[in-house]
């Protein structure tokens, strides 16, 4: 597999993990509690106002969830513009960046989340790590394509 292949599952990965995640929040918001606790509970995290910030942990959440949604999107659209570039040094140096900054979140996910969002990041950071560090030869410098 090229450089330049892997560098797209990065970003297809990435970029379908902030829709996937985008999808369930808007399908997520209009669910109703299944029983008493969960009732409560959102009760108190749409009503209860966080001292001195001036907002509900429901919205917060909201934000922290519309924010992982976004970023991600974003990230994957950019790496996908920056596939399409014939510059391998600019799309190592962003493969790199990606790599990181997805081995960042794969942790973070492992330790908070559950297996879909860490499938989905850790395929990113793999792919973009091997894409910016692997031996093999890309399709453009060896004029495969």
């Amino acid at each position: 597999m090229t450089r330049r292949r892997l560098f797209l599952t990065g970003a297809w990965a990435i970029l379908l993990c902030g829709i996937a995640h985008l999808i369930g929040y808007t399908l997520r918001m209009n669910a109703k509690p299944e029983n008493d606790i969960e009732k409560q509970l959102l009760e108190l995290m749409n009503s209860y106002q966080l001292p001195g910030l001036g907002r509900t942990t429901q919205e917060l959440m909201n934000g922290f969830s519309l924010t992982f949604s976004i970023l991600p999107i974003a990230l994957g659209s950019i790496c996908l513009l920056v596939a399409g570039s014939s510059d391998v040094q600019l799309r190592r140096k962003v493969a790199i960046a990606a790599a990181v900054a997805m081995a960042a979140e794969s942790a973070v996910s492992i330790v908070y989340w559950f297996a879909a969002p860490t499938t989905f990041l850790v395929l990113s950071a793999v792919a973009f790590a091997i894409s910016a560090w692997g031996t093999h030869t890309d399709a453009s410098v060896s004029g495969a394509g």
